[in-house]
């Protein structure tokens, strides 16, 4: 295990570029708790149309009221049959984490229960846990807007993404 000052991480079987990952979230967590605002996590390899991430923005104004957690990425595929904020009423509820809407009461919940615990599985299939375990009501944007660069081969790796950065 690695130990940072704000909590436990798992260094193994993870590699160096998984466990800087999962701190980044875990850090983002504590800021969006703290700053009292709801917050758009991305990653650093997401792709999306501008146009699209604008409509996305203004639907937000009129999201679900009781939204917890949200999606809004194409994940691996999966999907919820709808337009626009679709309930997630599923056992699998977390989609991957390179997209997502946060509210500071459930950053804050997740934090607490990542301080007092471990990460023991990939952070999306973590999510779902905790996810479950706090009763969150989530929500899925379908269509989804972002896609992962990694996933689908536009970024290999570091040296990948500075280069395709340089080309735009």
């Amino acid at each position: 295990m690695v130990r940072y000052s704000s909590g436990w991480l798992p260094q193994k079987p993870y590699d160096e570029a998984r466990t800087v990952n999962l701190h980044k979230h875990f850090r983002a967590f504590k800021k969006i708790a703290d700053g009292g605002e709801l917050a758009i996590v991305l990653e650093d390899d997401v792709l999306f149309d501008p146009a699209d991430f604008d409509r996305f923005v203004k639907e937000c104004e009129e999201m679900p009221t009781d939204l917890d957690w949200g999606f809004f990425g194409t994940g691996v595929g999966l999907e919820l049959p709808g337009v626009g904020f679709i309930k997630n009423e599923n056992k699998l509820k977390s989609k991957c984490a390179d997209s997502m809407l946060v509210t500071p009461k459930a950053a804050q919940i997740v934090y607490d229960d990542l301080v007092n615990g471990m990460i023991h599985v990939a952070l999306d299939w973590d999510l779902n846990y905790r996810f479950l375990k706090h009763d969150f009501t989530i929500y899925w944007y379908e269509p989804g807007i972002v896609k992962q660069g990694s996933e689908n081969g536009v970024y290999t790796n570091n040296r990948r993404k500075l280069e395709h950065k340089n080309q735009i």
